[in-house]
């Protein structure tokens, strides 16, 4: 584990994926995270499929490393204990809709006032203010009122459902930035910070090219029609003669050139910046092109080749894909009752600081053992956990 923020302190209030894997890159730079989870239901993520025993996979994946602590922070005496962990802990992070920890005793303002210097990083779909912070919504609609679902997928086609959860992973990496700066300028003021943590306008801001081209004077671009969603010939995804695929992204020149050489093709030089629609001549020879061989022989012809061409994989391809084994990017981590699970470092740039991350735990495995860290007698752990108070 690396050590970039030993001796900070993490409450995670948060649940599925956003605020939780947001937790797992603080974990993996050395902070302690204690990870608040509702007494008997726990994080919803825990049932999601597909599962490893009897606990969903995604669930294990994002929460190793972190100490569960179970509680129904609902009731007086749950939120009692919120409290007096807020008092000691550095960041806390929570994904409820604003309001709802008003609501419950437990909002910023409550916080800051057991523990001044705390940092609560508060992530939702729509941001703690504007006519949309109240409304329901998972990361598909925070893509699609962003622009992203409009710019996917191909010319003249409806748009396409996103492979990942890029709005829900958006949020994470904006929480982390916002939280490290938080804690960097605290070091200066002693002040902490409320942390407005919208996914939509993360999502908004993670599409530069898109976005600066509203500033100028040319309409609104249309899916599949820029230079980085398929409108030309020398940018785009071709299928291959076994039915796969193969992505040319060879945008500059001598890319280009050096891939028309290497397929024997100079003749299609020229057709560089033709427009990739069906029934243009130079988009018809590059797709029979491709068609001409499999993908393992254009995986195998553009080997050595400067081109800008690479195969399209499947994530099970990627598991056991030669360069990523030897990055050490995927490894295997045993669960708390002794299964297996592969998962990748949520911040591969620190090494193998996630790989180093205890199991993840199971659910109130350590109640006790914090509530005595927080100054709970034996006894009164015996009658919280009688009332249904905390879990263990």
């Amino acid at each position: 584990m690396a050590d970039f923020l030993s001796g900070v302190r993490v409450m995670d209030l948060s649940r599925l994926l956003p605020g939780p894997f947001a937790s797992l890159m603080l974990a993996e730079m050395g902070a302690e995270v204690i990870k608040v989870e509702s007494a008997g239901a726990g994080d919803y993520a825990r049932r999601i499929p597909p599962f490893v025993g009897d606990v969903g996979a995604l669930y294990l994946a994002i929460n190793r490393g972190k100490r569960s602590l179970a509680v129904d922070f609902r009731r007086p005496e749950g939120r009692e204990i919120v409290l007096r962990l807020a008092k000691v802990s550095d960041v806390a992070l929570e994904g409820f809709r604003p309001g709802a920890l008003d609501a419950m005793g437990l909002g910023y303002e409550a916080l800051r006032a057991a523990n001044p210097r705390l940092i609560l990083a508060s992530i939702t779909g729509y941001g703690q203010d504007g006519p949309y912070r109240l409304r329901a919504g998972h990361d598909l609609n925070y893509q699609a009122l962003a622009g992203l679902v409009a710019m996917t997928g191909r010319r003249g086609q409806p748009p396409g459902l996103p492979g990942m959860q890029a709005a829900d992973l958006a949020g994470s990496f904006s929480a982390v930035a916002a939280i490290l700066a938080a804690l960097f300028r605290r070091e200066r003021t002693g002040e902490g910070a409320h942390l407005d943590v919208s996914m939509s306008d993360a999502m908004t801001a993670l599409q530069p090219v898109t976005m600066a081209g509203l500033l100028t004077d040319d309409p609104s671009p249309a899916r599949g029609e820029t230079a980085l969603q398929g409108l030309y010939v020398c940018y785009n995804l071709y299928e291959t003669k076994d039915g796969r695929h193969m992505a040319l992204a060879a945008l500059e020149p001598k890319f280009y050139s050096a891939f028309c050489e290497a397929a024997g093709r100079p003749d299609l030089l020229s057709e560089q910046y033709s427009v990739a629609a069906d029934g243009e001549a130079g988009y018809e020879a590059m797709k029979a092109l491709f068609m001409s061989r499999t993908r393992e022989e254009w995986t195998t012809l553009m080997a050595d080749v400067d081109a800008c061409c690479e195969a399209v994989l499947s994530p099970a391809e990627v598991k056991a894909h030669p360069h990523f084994a030897a990055r050490g990017l995927l490894f295997e981590t045993r669960t708390a009752d002794g299964g297996r699970i592969l998962q990748a470092a949520a911040l591969p740039a620190l090494g193998r600081s996630g790989k180093t991350l205890a199991p993840t735990a199971r659910l109130g495995e350590h109640t006790e053992t914090i509530l005595n860290e927080l100054g709970y007698e034996p006894a009164e752990i015996e009658r919280l956990a009688g009332i249904g108070a905390i879990g263990r």
